[in-house]
Protein backbone atom coordinates (compact mmCIF):
# COMPACT_ATOMS: atom_id res chain seq x y z
CA UNK A 1 0.00 0.00 0.00
CA UNK A 2 1.52 3.42 -0.54
CA UNK A 3 1.34 5.56 2.60
CA UNK A 4 2.76 8.35 0.71
CA UNK A 5 1.23 12.24 0.73
CA UNK A 6 -1.91 12.83 -1.25
CA UNK A 7 -2.46 8.50 -1.62
CA UNK A 8 -3.26 6.86 1.60
CA UNK A 9 -4.04 9.05 4.30
CA UNK A 10 -6.81 9.98 7.29
CA UNK A 11 -8.72 12.57 8.09
CA UNK A 12 -9.84 12.99 11.92
CA UNK A 13 -13.08 15.14 12.81
CA UNK A 14 -12.34 16.46 16.44
CA UNK A 15 -15.90 17.11 17.94
CA UNK A 16 -17.41 17.97 21.41
CA UNK A 17 -15.72 19.22 24.54
CA UNK A 18 -11.89 19.18 24.24
CA UNK A 19 -11.81 19.14 20.52
CA UNK A 20 -9.93 21.91 19.82
CA UNK A 21 -6.99 21.06 22.13
CA UNK A 22 -7.06 17.35 20.72
CA UNK A 23 -7.00 18.82 17.64
CA UNK A 24 -3.99 21.02 18.60
CA UNK A 25 -2.45 18.38 20.90
CA UNK A 26 -2.10 15.52 17.97
CA UNK A 27 -1.35 17.73 15.35
CA UNK A 28 1.87 19.05 17.78
CA UNK A 29 2.82 16.19 19.24
CA UNK A 30 2.74 13.41 16.41
CA UNK A 31 3.21 16.35 13.74
CA UNK A 32 -0.14 15.18 11.66
CA UNK A 33 0.66 11.50 11.95
CA UNK A 34 0.25 8.01 12.78
CA UNK A 35 2.81 5.53 12.92
CA UNK A 36 2.33 1.59 12.92
CA UNK A 37 3.69 -1.43 11.51
CA UNK A 38 2.13 -2.96 8.62
CA UNK A 39 1.07 -6.63 8.06
CA UNK A 40 4.45 -7.65 7.46
CA UNK A 41 6.13 -5.78 10.77
CA UNK A 42 7.64 -2.62 8.41
CA UNK A 43 7.13 0.97 10.16
CA UNK A 44 4.79 3.39 8.00
CA UNK A 45 3.37 6.47 8.82
CA UNK A 46 -0.38 7.46 7.90
CA UNK A 47 -0.46 11.18 7.19
CA UNK A 48 -3.44 12.87 8.58
CA UNK A 49 -5.09 15.56 6.16
CA UNK A 50 -7.84 18.76 6.53
CA UNK A 51 -9.15 18.06 3.29
CA UNK A 52 -10.27 14.75 1.38
CA UNK A 53 -11.19 14.47 -2.70
CA UNK A 54 -12.70 11.37 -3.86
CA UNK A 55 -14.56 11.23 -7.18
CA UNK A 56 -14.62 14.96 -7.64
CA UNK A 57 -16.03 15.40 -4.27
CA UNK A 58 -14.35 17.52 -1.58
CA UNK A 59 -14.65 16.34 2.06
CA UNK A 60 -13.04 19.15 4.74
CA UNK A 61 -12.23 17.57 8.60
CA UNK A 62 -14.25 20.97 9.15
CA UNK A 63 -17.35 19.65 6.98
CA UNK A 64 -17.36 22.95 5.32
CA UNK A 65 -18.75 22.88 1.97
CA UNK A 66 -17.20 26.09 0.41
CA UNK A 67 -14.21 24.18 -1.34
CA UNK A 68 -16.21 21.82 -2.40
CA UNK A 69 -19.01 24.85 -3.98
CA UNK A 70 -15.89 26.79 -5.17
CA UNK A 71 -14.21 23.63 -7.14
CA UNK A 72 -17.44 23.11 -8.61
CA UNK A 73 -18.12 26.53 -9.90
CA UNK A 74 -14.57 26.89 -11.05
CA UNK A 75 -15.55 23.32 -13.27
CA UNK A 76 -18.39 25.01 -14.60
CA UNK A 77 -16.27 27.83 -15.75
CA UNK A 78 -13.97 26.32 -17.65
CA UNK A 79 -16.23 24.29 -19.21
CA UNK A 80 -18.30 27.59 -20.05
CA UNK A 81 -14.97 29.12 -21.45
CA UNK A 82 -14.31 26.29 -23.56
CA UNK A 83 -17.92 25.99 -24.99
CA UNK A 84 -18.43 29.79 -25.35
CA UNK A 85 -16.61 30.98 -28.68
CA UNK A 86 -17.67 27.61 -30.63
CA UNK A 87 -20.95 27.16 -29.19
CA UNK A 88 -22.82 29.57 -26.71
CA UNK A 89 -22.43 32.56 -29.25
CA UNK A 90 -22.40 30.75 -32.22
CA UNK A 91 -25.63 32.60 -34.05
CA UNK A 92 -26.30 29.80 -36.42
CA UNK A 93 -27.17 27.20 -32.94
CA UNK A 94 -30.83 27.59 -31.93
CA UNK A 95 -31.34 28.66 -28.54
CA UNK A 96 -33.25 25.36 -27.24
CA UNK A 97 -29.64 23.53 -28.68
CA UNK A 98 -27.82 25.89 -26.53
CA UNK A 99 -30.02 24.84 -23.55
CA UNK A 100 -29.38 21.05 -23.98
CA UNK A 101 -25.84 21.93 -24.38
CA UNK A 102 -26.05 23.74 -20.51
CA UNK A 103 -27.42 21.39 -19.09
CA UNK A 104 -25.31 18.46 -20.71
CA UNK A 105 -22.04 19.58 -19.94
CA UNK A 106 -22.23 22.66 -17.80
CA UNK A 107 -24.42 21.72 -15.46
CA UNK A 108 -23.51 18.26 -15.00
CA UNK A 109 -20.10 19.76 -14.09
CA UNK A 110 -21.79 21.76 -11.13
CA UNK A 111 -24.23 19.18 -10.46
CA UNK A 112 -22.37 15.48 -9.87
CA UNK A 113 -22.91 13.68 -6.79
CA UNK A 114 -25.09 17.02 -5.57
CA UNK A 115 -27.20 14.04 -4.04
CA UNK A 116 -24.95 13.49 -1.36
CA UNK A 117 -25.20 17.26 -0.05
Amino acid sequence: MNFKKGKTEVMFFFRGTGAKVAKMFFHHESSGHISFSNAIGDKVQLLSTDEYQHLGSILTSNLSQLPEITHRMRKMHEMTKTLKRRILHNDKIPLSKKGIIIKSYILTKGLYNGGTW
